[in-house]
């Protein structure tokens, strides 16, 4: 707040001194606590005080940036503008000077006012009034109808009617092109918004803990609409165990449904840089739950016929072993002979578009109780325990990169199953430490098919995996990946 006073002080003063011939720095810093102290005893409005001179300050400083650098530059032919920190930290340089002339570095006088011929520090001056006054000229005029009605009174030009934030919902943003008609109903506050400002109003600046962006070179009432700041402000004490308290905000709520408790509900909260303690124990958490869900496990290969999961063509006696659950439609018919195809773009195909691959939802299960899987003498496979799983196809070391990623993935995803050791001369084989006897347990992955030059691919999947008993369970699968 102290710059921002400052610098009106120093247009001021330009303005009010009687001695405009003085060469001598006009002290940013020095003029500020006078500058208060006369506003705030000469009315108790230091709020209001506050909120005109941050609203003066952040357009006429855009004006001196557009009447010393840029036109200078401009003069020069030289097309490049300096980014905010840049431009305000020039200024604070030139004016700040011990003896100012107003000459940077590069030798280009910025406060240079070519209509005239007077001293270094009067052409200052002028432009410090100069910048003010179109500053007034502009909070005054059309740019600025609709949150000053183009009113000559100062008072009326409060920070909060330009310096406002929406919220802007995913439906009605650009974020991966999800711009959506009508989508503006989901942010906060509701958009299109029926008056002016059309967002929350709030405060902070630039350079602050309190950060919030905004134009530098603003004309119009939308340009110091807050840009950028902090999306979640938390707070957290740590003890030698581990965090000890907390307290944490976001601008909005942890419910994304319109209507619900939760949606939205920590606007305020975040505007009026507050907190609320954050849970840090499952105890903690459980206590103050306002509802649950439960949501089912990844899908087991318990179903009765026809089922999803495919067995893999090996044999009845031992096929439950290790079954595999591909997210996408099956047949009968693709799970007796275990061939799937995935049409790139589809449903089925989990990067969501037609782009050349297919991203596969596969889901390995491994000790099953599969109904399905009876023997010629009408006996239900009976799983035990696996002591090791080979992954004989893909495999780390292959020769295409697409084969040696999926490997790499399907691997890491078996090793969650417990704890193990990785063997075998192409570092495929998972060998547990302790043979995993939990029933009907699953671990889900990801695999990637791409199309050759736009053609169906087929890939290959062949498993051996072994009971600590030294029974096997040799399973093949193949999933085609189509245009």
């Amino acid at each position: 707040m102290a710059l921002r006073r400052s610098l009106i002080v120093v247009m001021l003063a330009a303005a009010c001194s009687s001695d405009s011939s003085s060469s001598g720095p006009i002290g940013i810093d020095s003029l500020a606590s006078a500058y208060t102290a006369y506003l705030c005893n000469a009315t108790t409005r230091c709020g209001l005080i506050d909120s005109v001179a941050t609203t003066l300050y952040n357009v006429a400083v855009g004006r001196l940036v557009v009447n010393t650098f840029d036109a200078t530059l401009a003069a020069n032919g030289i097309a490049y503008r300096q980014g905010t920190s840049e431009a305000l930290r020039g200024l604070l340089h030139l004016l700040d000077a011990p003896s100012f002339t107003g000459v940077g570095a590069s030798g280009l006088n910025f406060f240079d006012d070519p209509s005239v011929t007077l001293s270094a520090a009067q052409e200052r001056d002028m432009l410090l009034v100069e910048s003010l006054q179109q500053a007034l000229d502009l909070l005054a005029g059309a740019g600025f109808l609709d949150a000053y009605a183009n009113s000559l009174n100062v008072d009326d030009y409060l920070w909060g009617k330009v310096h406002y934030v929406i919220f802007n919902s995913f439906l009605d943003g650009d974020l991966n092109n999800t711009l959506i008609a009508g989508g503006g109903v989901f942010s906060l506050p509701p958009q299109p918004a029926a008056g002016f400002p059309p967002g929350y109003s709030t405060d902070g600046a630039r350079f602050t803990v309190d950060v919030a962006n905004f134009g530098l070179r603003p004309t119009t009432e939308t340009d110091l609409s807050f840009g950028s700041g902090s999306n979640r402000r938390s707070v957290v004490e740590m003890g030698p165990n581990g965090p000890v308290r907390a307290q944490n905000v976001i601008p909005g709520g942890i419910d994304g449904v319109v209507g619900h408790p939760h949606y939205g509900d920590q606007v305020n909260t975040w505007l009026g840089n507050g907190y609320h303690d954050t849970l840090l124990t499952t105890a903690d958490v459980v206590a103050a739950a306002a509802s649950r869900n439960a949501f089912s496990r990844l899908p087991g290969c318990t179903e009765g016929a026809p089922g999803r999961c495919i067995p893999g063509k090996g044999s009845n006696a031992t096929d439950c072993i290790s079954e595999v659950f591909i997210d996408a439609p099956v047949t009968p018919t693709v799970i007796q002979k275990a061939k799937l195809t995935i049409v790139d773009g589809s449903g089925a195909d989990f990067d969501g578009t037609a782009n050349g691959s297919c991203a596969v939802h596969m889901v390995i299960c491994i000790n099953n109780n599969d109904p399905r899987i009876v023997s010629g003498a009408g006996t239900q496979c009976q799983p035990t325990n696996v002591d090791t799983f080979e992954l004989k196809k893909p495999r780390p070391d292959s020769s295409r990169p697409e084969d040696q990623a999926n490997a790499v993935t399907m691997l890491a995803a078996l090793r969650t199953l417990g704890a193990s050791t990785t063997t075998g001369d192409h570092h495929n084989v998972i060998d547990y430490t302790v043979p995993v006897a939990t029933a009907d347990k699953c671990v889900g992955t990801y695999v990637v098919i791409p199309l050759r030059n736009g053609v169906a691919t087929k890939k290959l999947f062949k498993t051996k995996v072994t009971r600590d008993d030294g029974v096997k369970d040799l399973d093949l699968f193949s999933v085609t990946c189509a245009p």
